[in-house]
């Protein structure tokens, strides 16, 4: 029975960064040098815009210092990506650990995946209360100029977490040519294992940093050497010389299970066995082995000293085994041979196809822009695959591809004014920018949105003419504008190429219709109000005069200091129209 491990590693073939290599101390805040490795780690805070830090995660004897600090990401979004430059066509190996630690002192280890780009590469990472690191690793093929590594939550209630993440460049490497070029494929490693050491293998001793585990089985024994095994044309799948200087030996047949570690359906996988004979009397007495992985056709007569001689590497294996739960490694020697069966190393590998949908190239630069100008930028990763933004919808179409259908901002606190690159996204049917802090116009580039359904931008700080261009737009139903400073006439609905389309403008105090806006005349006309006053303006002047020539006439009349004003007529009021006004004689 091979032993369980806390070690679950993953390899994918798809895209990578642009650094020769980048070692990040997620959830850190400066730069430090590993003493023992030497290795110089960065703070993550450049690579992504969201998450909280936690410096003081429990080593519980650990020694990887990278392990004692940790990014948390709280559970609202989707998912939670990091950002890596790439170098188009390049190999890296990319590592990612998960030290839980029980940081949160809630004894409940988050439930979450991991996607590289549009695609997801992995199972649950914690299936258990497991406490152990958990390592997920990658080579990946650069297909753009940058990566995206993302965390899935399985539920609302999960808190994804991440201690560290490397990034290896691995230069024009020719690993599983076949599986990466003609496919690509994904290869998602089961088990890397170190048979007989007590030590787990990795950088340097693996020049491209495997981590090769070390494993035993019950009933073996360990044979061992300190010279140097023959590893001819050395490439990125061939086990380092440090495990291929000891091995196990049984003295009778033996079957490796992998209980757990296998999915339960059938799937398709790589076995790849890797055989150093270390035993020089293998020569005479015979080391000649059998070899099975599931249903597949046995490997019979696998004699690797005389295939290869003393002290040289031999790999063997599957590319394409179907293999499932119940299924065993079994390794017999034949009925000609003395010695019993002996494995160096073994590594195990999930073949699966990649997404092949990824959101339209042009969409992709449009949102990108879009999130820059708006103030989110922390939201990365392909917008709609594997899984949306919150505030993103999407639709596959057969001609486009996938396209971004819908974008939902409404109260996000968002400030500016609305970009123009939104005139890209031809298939955007819902855009919804209300109840935020937006200012300046309405662009006219939005015109090009002509499968737009709704466009609610209410409750902002818009101002500029009301956006004629929607007349035109044929699938238009809600166009909502209502408190803004929005100016100039709203159409009657009889103009818009959908006439059943439903506007709100209310709150706008500039906005008029038809019916209600000021009218004016033409420039050879004096207009109305001006007029009316000119002639107000002659008749209250010959009122005044009239009265002063009539006090002069009647000057014994008026009131003297000494007369009884009871006595004294009341000279009479003239009212023109509200005006009253009363002139005493002198």
């Amino acid at each position: 029975m091979i032993l369980e491990s806390s070690l679950f590693v993953l390899f994918v073939m798809f895209t990578s960064s642009k650094p020769r290599h980048l070692f990040i101390d997620c959830g850190s805040t400066a730069n430090f040098t590993d003493p023992v490795t030497g290795i110089q780690w960065v703070p993550d805070a450049g690579y992504i815009g969201v998450g909280a830090n936690f410096l003081n995660v429990p080593l519980n004897r650990l020694t990887d210092i990278t392990l004692s600090t940790l990014r948390y990401f709280p559970p609202y979004r989707r998912k939670f990506c990091y950002t890596l430059p790439a170098t188009l066509n390049t190999t890296y190996l990319i590592r990612a650990q998960f030290h839980y630690g029980n940081y949160d002192g809630t004894n409940s280890p988050p439930n979450f995946q991991i996607s590289i780009d549009s695609t997801i590469t992995s199972s649950p990472l914690f299936k258990s209360s497991a406490y152990d690191p958990v390592v997920a690793e990658a080579t990946v093929i650069a297909q753009s100029d940058q990566l995206f590594f993302c965390l899935l939550p399985n539920s609302t209630s999960d808190v994804p977490f991440i201690n560290s993440l490397e990034l290896r460049n691995l230069g024009i490497n020719k690993i599983y040519d076949n599986l990466i070029y003609n496919g690509p494929y994904y290869l998602e490693n089961v088990v890397t294992y170190n048979f007989g050491s007590n030590e787990t293998v990795r950088f340097p001793d693996d020049p491209y940093d495997r981590i090769w585990v070390a494993q035993g089985t019950e009933g073996y024994q360990v044979l061992s050497t300190t010279l140097s095994i023959n590893v001819s044309g050395y490439n990125r799948d061939e086990a380092p010389t440090k495990v291929l200087q000891t091995a196990q030996y049984w003295n009778t047949s033996v079957n490796l299970t992998f209980t757990n570690r296998l999915a339960t359906e059938d799937l398709y996988y790589v076995v790849s066995l890797f055989f150093a004979e270390i035993e020089s009397f293998a020569a005479t007495a015979k080391r000649n082995m059998v070899m099975k992985a599931g249903t597949l056709n046995q490997i019979e007569y696998l004699d690797v000293y005389n295939l290869v001689g003393l002290d040289t590497v031999v790999e063997y294996g599957w590319n394409s085994a179907t293999l499932n739960s119940t299924d065993t490694l079994s390794l017999s020697t034949t009925a000609f041979s003395l010695l019993g069966p002996m494995l160096n190393a073994l590594a195990i590998n999930r073949i699966y196809l990649p997404s092949q949908l990824t959101t339209n190239l042009g969409d992709v630069n449009a949102i990108q822009s879009f999130k820059s100008s708006i103030g989110l930028d922390s939201w990365s990763g392909d917008p709609c695959y594997p899984v949306p933004y919150d505030w993103v919808n999407c639709t596959v179409n057969a001609t486009n591809g996938v396209r971004i259908s819908s974008i939902k901002l409404s109260s996000m606190k968002l400030t500016g004014s609305i970009p123009t690159s939104l005139s890209s996204l031809e298939g955007l049917t819902t855009l919804f920018l209300d109840n935020n802090y937006l200012k300046g116009s309405i662009p006219n580039q939005l015109s090009s949105l002509i499968n737009l359904e709704q466009l609610h931008l209410q409750n902002n700080n818009l101002s500029g003419p009301f956006p004629l261009w929607a007349t035109n737009l044929t699938q238009l139903e809600e166009l909502y504008l209502q408190n803004n400073n929005l100016t100039g006439e709203v159409p009657s609905l009889s103009t818009f190429a959908n006439s059943s389309i439903q506007i709100l403008t209310f709150g706008n105090q500039l906005l008029c219709t038809a019916s209600g806006c000021p009218t004016t005349t033409s420039n050879s006309k004096f207009p109305i109000a001006i007029v009316v006053g000119v002639v107000v303006g002659v008749i209250v002047v010959v009122v005044i005069l009239g009265i002063i020539i009539v006090c002069l006439c009647q000057k014994d009349s008026c009131v003297s200091p000494n007369q009884d004003i009871s006595e004294t007529p009341i000279p009479p009021v003239i009212e023109i129209d509200t005006i009253t006004t009363l002139i005493p004689c002198k």
